[in-house]
């Protein structure tokens, strides 16, 4: 029993012993090695971006970090009390300041301050010899700030309280995207709007241009001269209608080239009973013996007092060429003049005792014209037009059921000149006067 007594009292003795060995040694390391100061971690705050004209904010610098070197093991509580020495540890490099991705968006960050002489800890080793310390690179000097550098070791102070602003986004490396221009008017500099729009073209005035094909209608009234049509020993003839129309085309505005047709009819207003020679200024009865005693050349016997008058109609119609010179080239206005080669046909015809009888004088006109117009429309004018045509009368044909012969109206002259009978002077001219609605295609 005493035995087992003295071995428990040698057992908790050598481990009171190895306890307090342990702890001596522990505590040896400990002031041998005291490692890196402790050190706050630095708090982020927002960055602002800097006002213009004023100095950028000071940056809190970068605070440096130990050297990927394997953490110092503490000594084993077995190894003897002897202290181990170690190589003092070169203070951290200190890193290169962050450059911002935009001055305009972040200032430069300050440069870090150089360790400070004195550590906080007095059982700080000595630094390295020049040999082994890594060379510091220092940052090109920036803009002053009257703000004194802080010691690495010291804490950051806390920064101010700010809104939080969202960070700039990192721009992305190349040249920097222009900027648009600045110089926009302003409302006050704008012109006042007017009710009328200067900055719109205007409206080009219509051309009323006068060429391309033409097609023309007329409508209108007919008479005639001279003594055998208009007087009261011939045919005593009012004016009637009259009925034309023109189809071709005008070249440059100028002239017009075409064909034109116009037609009329009269009203005879000699009263029944008369010999139908005796309108012509014949006389009847003169007339009658001279058929007589040239019946042989005539090959009948045609009996002028069978001639007597019951009514009248009158018609001429002329047909041909025609050609019209434009005063006015282009616009509204149409004013022209012109003339034509027809050919003419003045047509009679009477109901007498004998039957019906029919006198053809076929010869040639040439109207002198003159017209004025509008276009109320580009394509369309109104105007009215006067013409007075020159007939030459060739050829007289007479057609009765007792008779039908044709002769030259020179060759009656000779025959009745030496009885004083001259029908071609006494044969009529024609005037019309008529509207006119012309198109332009």
């Amino acid at each position: 029993m005493s035995m087992l007594c003295r071995s428990a009292t040698r057992f908790s003795r050598i481990l009171v012993f190895s306890l307090v060995a342990g702890l001596a040694s522990a505590g040896t390391a400990s002031a041998q090695d005291p490692g890196p100061p402790p050190t706050l971690p630095p708090e982020r705050s927002p960055t602002l971006p800097p006002e213009p004209g004023a100095d950028p904010p000071p940056s809190p610098p970068t605070q440096p970090k130990a050297p990927p070197t394997q953490p110092s093991t503490p000594v084993k509580p077995t190894q003897p009390a002897k202290p181990a020495t170690k190589q003092p540890t070169s203070p951290a490099k200190p890193t290169q300041p962050v450059q911002p991705a935009k001055p305009s968006a972040t200032p430069p960050a300050k440069p870090v301050a150089k360790p400070s002489a004195k550590p906080s800890v007095p059982t700080q080793p000595a630094p390295a010899s020049p040999a082994t310390q890594a060379p510091i690179v220092e940052p090109p000097p920036q803009a002053t700030s009257s703000k004194a550098p802080r010691s690495d070791f010291e804490a950051p102070p806390e920064p101010e309280p700010v809104a939080p602003t969202p960070e700039p986004q990192a721009q992305p490396e190349g040249p920097a995207p222009e900027q648009p221009p600045t110089n926009r008017p302003k409302p006050e500099d704008t012109p006042p709007e007017t009710d009328e729009d200067t900055t719109k073209p205007k409206k080009k005035r219509k051309v009323f241009k006068h060429r391309g094909l033409i097609g023309e209608f007329k409508i209108g009234a007919a008479g005639c001269f001279k003594r055998i049509c208009k007087g009261q020993g011939g045919h005593y003839a009012k004016p009637g209608l009259s009925l034309g129309g023109f189809l071709g085309g005008n070249i440059f505005g100028f002239a017009d080239f075409g064909l034109e047709v116009q037609w009329a009819t009269m009203g005879p207003r000699a009263y029944s009973g008369r010999n139908v020679v005796d309108l012509y200024g014949i006389d009847s009865g003169r007339l009658q013996e001279l058929l007589v005693e040239n019946a042989s050349y005539i090959g009948t016997d045609f009996d002028v007092a069978s001639l007597v008058l019951g009514t009248a109609k009158m018609r001429v119609l002329n047909v041909g060429p025609a050609v019209r010179l434009h005063v006015v080239p282009r616009g509204r206005v149409s004013a022209y003049v012109g003339t034509a080669f027809d050919y003419q046909l003045w047509r009679n015809k009477y109901e007498t005792v004998g039957g019906p009888l029919r006198l053809d004088f076929h010869g040639i006109g040439i109207p002198l014209l003159g017209g004025l117009g509008f276009y109320p429309h580009p394509n369309v004018a109104v105007g009215f037009e006067f013409r007075w045509v020159y007939s030459y009368h060739v050829v007289i044909a007479a057609k009765h059921p007792d008779l039908n012969a044709g002769a030259p109206i020179g060759l009656i002259d000779m025959a009745g000149r030496d009885e004083g009978i001259e029908v071609s002077s006494g044969l009529p001219t024609f005037w019309h006067a008529v509207a006119s609605v012309r198109a332009r295609f």
